[in-house]
C-alpha cells in the first residue's frame, strides 16, 4: 500500500509547528494522599485522650484497628479511579519494494496514539512503592555546532539550534531533502530497523515514544551494490521528495544516526532500543561500535540481578573470533535481546568558544518484566553450553568427531547436574544423558541466544513510555 500523505518539505519529521494543547482539567475530586485521609479518619472516630499510664491494651489495639480501618478506606477510595483511556491505533504501512534488485520485506512503521488517564497517574505517584530508574547521562557527547554572534536564542541550545537548521530539523542539512524520513526508511527497505512510532494525541505529528528493534547491520562486504552506487527508492514512495533522492551505503551508515534525531514539543522524546532474536552481531562492521558508544546500553542502569548475570556473562562467556571486536555488553544485549530506554538532549558548552552539544543518556526500562533467561544461574548453564559448541569448532585436529562430542555431552550434562535441586533431579538428567553417551552419539544443536526469550510488547512502552 501506499504510505499516508504527509506534508514534507524537507526539513525533518514533523514539518509544521506543533502547539501544544494545555492538558484537560481533571473533573474528578482530588484524591488525597492516604495518610492525609488516615489522619481525617482516625480524627473523627478519636477515642477520648486519657493519660498514657491509664490506657488499657484494649484501648490501645483499638485505636490501631481504627488506624488500619482508615488506612484501607483511603486505599480502596484511590484504587477505584478510572483505567486508562485508549485511542484507536492508527497504522502507516508503507510497500517496501527495494529498486533495482534490492529484497524487501513489509515496512512495520507504524503511528500508534495513546494517552493515560489523569487518575492513573495520581495513582503511580502516590501509592506507588517502586522507585523509577533514573537517566545516566553518557560520557560520550556531540558537537554540533558553533554559535556566532547574533544566533544565540534565548538562552535556549534548542531554538538556537532551530536558527541555524530550521524547526524540528537536529543535523547539518546538506541536503534539505533527506530528512529523517529519508534515513529511517533506508534502515526499514533494507531489513535493519524496524520502528513504532506512538504519540500522546491524536492530533501531534511529533512521537513522544518511538520502538528501535535491530535486524541486522550490514558491514560493506555484505552491501550487494557498489558502495557509491546511487539507489532509489520504490516507486510507490515517489510522491514526496525525500524519496526522490536517491542513496548509497554512506547514506544507509549516516542512518543509524540520523534516524534518531526527532523530538517531541517537550524535548522529552524517549527511544526503546533492542536486539531482535534474528541479529547476529559478529556479522557487524567495525563501524558499529563507536554507534554503540552514543546510543547503546551502559552497565550503570542494571539492576542488582542483572549486574550479577552480566558479570558472570563478562566473566565466563568466551566469544568467537569474529565477535571478540565488540564490547562484552553489546554482546550481551544482543544475546538476551533485552531492552535499554534512550534518549538525547542539547546543552551549551564554552571551552573554549561555545557550542552547541548533544548528550546522550540511558536507563532501565521499568516496566520491563525480566525473563529467566536472565537469572544468575540460567546465564551460567547456557554460557557452558555455548562455550562446549566453540570448543567443539576449535577442536585439535588429532581429536575425534567422536570424542569431540562425548566431552560436548558431558559438559553440559554437569552444567545442568549443578542446577539440579534435588536427588529426583539429578537422576533424571543423568537417564537424559547417559543412554546416548554410552549406546551412541548424538550431535548437540541450538541458537546462540539466550533460550525462553520472551517478546518485547512495544504497545507497553508505547502506553505510557519509560
Amino acid at each position: 500500500m501506499p504510505p499516508k500523505k504527509i506534508i514534507d518539505k524537507g526539513k525533518g519529521i514533523p514539518l509544521e509547528p506543533i502547539s501544544e494543547k494545555p492538558e484537560p482539567k481533571n473533573t474528578h475530586p482530588k484524591t488525597e494522599p492516604w495518610i492525609t485521609v488516615t489522619k481525617k479518619s482516625a480524627k473523627k472516630e478519636e477515642i477520648s485522650a486519657t493519660p498514657k499510664s491509664l490506657q488499657t491494651p484494649e484501648a490501645i489495639m483499638n485505636q490501631m484497628l481504627q488506624l488500619q480501618k482508615a488506612f484501607e478506606l483511603s486505599f480502596t477510595k484511590q484504587e477505584s479511579g478510572e483505567s486508562s483511556k485508549n485511542f484507536p491505533s492508527q497504522a502507516i504501512s508503507k510497500s517496501n519494494e527495494v529498486p533495482s534488485k534490492m529484497i524487501s520485506r513489509e515496512n512495520q512503521t507504524s503511528k500508534i496514539i495513546s494517552k493515560p488517564s489523569n487518575n492513573s497517574q495520581i495513582i503511580l505517584k502516590e501509592i506507588s512503592q517502586n522507585i523509577p530508574s533514573e537517566y545516566f547521562e553518557k560520557h560520550t557527547y556531540q558537537n554540533i555546532i558553533n554559535i556566532e554572534k547574533g544566533f544565540f536564542v534565548n538562552n535556549d541550545p534548542f531554538l538556537t539550534l532551530e536558527k541555524y537548521f530550521g524547526k524540528n530539523n537536529f543535523f547539518k542539512p546538506h541536503n534539505t531533502d533527506k530528512t529523517v524520513l529519508f534515513f529511517q526508511t533506508i534502515l526499514e527497505i533494507t531489513d535493519s530497523v524496524s520502528f513504532k512510532h506512538f504519540y500522546l494525541n491524536e492530533n501531534h505529528t511529533d512521537a513522544a515514544y518511538s520502538t528501535f528493534k535491530i535486524h541486522k547491520i550490514i558491514a560493506p562486504s555484505d552491501w550487494e551494490y557498489g558502495l557509491n552506487e546511487n539507489l532509489n527508492f520504490p516507486e510507490d514512495l515517489r510522491n514526496l521528495p525525500c524519496y526522490n533522492v536517491p542513496f548509497n551505503y554512506w547514506d544507509y551508515c549516516q542512518a543509524w544516526y540520523n534516524s534518531f534525531l526527532i523530538q517531541s514539543p517537550r524535548h522529552k522524546h524517549t527511544w526503546l532500543i533492542f536486539f531482535d532474536t534474528t541479529c547476529n552481531l559478529s556479522k557487524s562492521p567495525y563501524w558499529f561500535m563507536p554507534w554503540w558508544n552514543y546510543f547503546g546500553s551502559v552497565t550503570e542502569i542494571f539492576k542488582p540481578n542483572i549486574q550479577k548475570s552480566f558479570q558472570i556473562f563478562k566473566t565466563n562467556f568466551i566469544p568467537s573470533e569474529e565477535e571478540k571486536k565488540f564490547p562484552p555488553l553489546a554482546l550481551f544485549h544482543s544475546k538476551f535481546h533485552f531492552p535499554w530506554v534512550f534518549s538525547w538532549t542539547l546543552e551549551f558548552t564554552s571551552d573554549p568558544i561555545p557550542i552547541i552539544q548533544r548528550k546522550f543518556r540511558a536507563k532501565w526500562w521499568d516496566k520491563y518484566k525480566i525473563p529467566s533467561n536472565l537469572y544468575p544461574s540460567n546465564i551460567l548453564t547456557w554460557i557452558k553450553e555455548q562455550n562446549s559448541k566453540i570448543q567443539t569448532l576449535n577442536q585439535t585436529p588429532n581429536q575425534t568427531p567422536e570424542t569431540t562430542i562425548f566431552l560436548a555431552q558431558k559438559s553440559k550434562m554437569l552444567a545442568m547436574l549443578a542446577g539440579a535441586k534435588s536427588e529426583e533431579e539429578i537422576k533424571a538428567i543423568s537417564l537424559q544423558f547417559l543412554p546416548s553417551m554410552s549406546d551412541q552419539v548424538s550431535h548437540t544443536t541450538g541458537s546462540d541466544s539466550g533460550s525462553q526469550v520472551p517478546d518485547i510488547d512495544e504497545e507497553i512502552f508505547g502506553n505510557s513510555g519509560d
